[in-house]
């Protein structure tokens, strides 16, 4: 919700684009322009900024959502997928199915950390507990879920799930 209308935002993979929709009149806005095949969204729990993963060019776009405009894109590493936000809106964990790695990102700056070494291939999927604690990410390619402690941004040991993990959703109670 901003400024009392509620919208939902569609990731357009095809057309390297994100159309916002009011939610009320169910109509779409305009198209508004991010970077190549994007795929993941995640939006702060203040709801002021949408982060956009773009599969294609190995960036995030933030887009203000006060106004529907694209920031500028923020490199992280190859083919980023899955995206979320701690429930503080300081840090949003970015998976980066090609490198392996999870690319932390500062909210306020807009800019990238060190990528955290997952240890499985091809991360994609990503939840962070609501208590902000711990990020999931599930690797694809190594049918495995590694934790992530966010105090540290450090990996622990995978666990074995079955095969091709891809979606992960963390329980409201944690």
């Amino acid at each position: 919700t901003f400024g009392g209308q509620s919208f939902a935002y569609v990731v357009n993979h095809g057309s390297g684009s994100v159309t916002p929709i009011t939610v009320a009149t169910g109509t779409a806005g305009t198209p508004i322009t991010v970077g190549s095949a994007p795929v993941g969204i995640a939006i702060t729990p203040n709801g002021l900024t949408a982060y956009v993963t773009n599969n294609g060019s190995n960036t995030v776009t933030p887009i203000t959502i006060a106004t529907n405009t694209a920031g500028t894109p923020i490199t992280v590493g190859s083919y980023p997928y899955g995206i979320a936000i701690t429930p503080n809106g300081l840090t949003a964990y970015v998976a980066n199915y090609g490198s392996g790695t999870v690319t932390p990102i500062t909210v306020a700056t807009n800019t990238a950390g060190t990528p955290i070494t997952v240890g499985g291939a091809n991360p994609d999927g990503i939840a962070i507990t609501p208590n902000g604690l711990t990020a999931y990410v599930a690797n694809y390619g190594s049918n495995n879920v590694t934790p992530i402690t966010v105090a540290t941004n450090t990996a622990g040991t995978p666990i074995t799930v079955g095969s091709d993990p891809n979606g992960i959703a963390i329980t409201p109670n944690g």
